[in-house]
């Protein structure tokens, strides 16, 4: 797995820098004949700084001392919420993100406006509120169990209800805020977000009351094999 951030870069890399970059890895990866697979970061990842930040919370008594890291837990929050929100929209989390892509033996339309025609057009006609969805969101739930693992399971369930875009489309369910059925499929939408990171920051929250816990982290100083060059440990391998 390969990870490059610009704002890691210290400005030093442009975005054509690493697309430049990516390209050159990945044709040295199919010469081996290693599939290559893009991806952006899942929501899981914020978890455990996010779980660090509120465990100082807990330990902090003096009111303008948790203010930046009440500041840095909003970053987190905000920064988990926006890539749950991108998965919400089905398109998002498939190869059908500007129309349909590949084989079409059902003819969808592989019109490009499309996406914003469901995920912007729509969701303004039909004037979303909280009240529209709050009744759909149930118990918390992922309380237990791997986070990276919910997460996926979280984005899949989501990428199997893409064809339901490209079925509504052709009979105008877009076009207007009138169609129920569109409707609902955009409330149960933003519904499982709203959800999925009520979970991760309820979670988090609990979980901070023993951080520092357990096993130690690979990025921990005092992690066993810690090298200072990488900034972690090895990543421990399954047994």
């Amino acid at each position: 797995m390969l990870r490059a951030d610009i704002w890691r870069s210290g400005g030093a890399l442009t975005a054509a820098d690493l697309v430049a970059g990516y390209r050159s890895l990945i044709g040295k990866a199919h010469a081996k004949g290693i599939r290559v697979i893009g991806a952006t970061l899942t929501p899981g990842w914020g978890s455990k700084y996010l779980r660090r930040e509120m465990a100082k919370v807990r330990q902090e008594t003096n009111e303008e001392d948790t203010a930046h890291t009440e500041q840095t837990i909003a970053f987190y929050v905000a920064r988990i919420g926006h890539y749950l929100g991108d998965g919400v929209n089905p398109m998002h989390d498939s190869i059908h993100c500007e129309g349909w892509f590949g084989p079409n033996p059902h003819a969808y339309t592989r019109d490009h406006a499309l996406h914003g025609r469901f995920e912007s057009q729509f969701v303004d006609a039909i004037g979303l509120s909280a009240s529209d969805v709050i009744g759909k969101i149930g118990a918390p739930a992922h309380q237990q169990g791997d986070i990276f693992e919910a997460v996926l399971a979280y984005l899949q369930g989501n990428a199997d209800k893409v064809e339901t875009i490209f079925q509504l489309d052709p009979r105008g369910a877009f076009a207007d805020g009138s169609d129920e059925e569109a409707r609902g499929f955009v409330y149960d939408r933003i519904a499982g977000g709203a959800a999925m990171l009520r979970d991760l920051l309820y979670r988090a929250w609990r979980e901070s009351a023993s951080h520092g816990q357990g096993a130690h982290r690979p990025q921990d100083p005092d992690a066993p094999g810690y090298n200072p060059a990488t900034g972690t440990a090895p990543a421990p391998l399954d047994s």
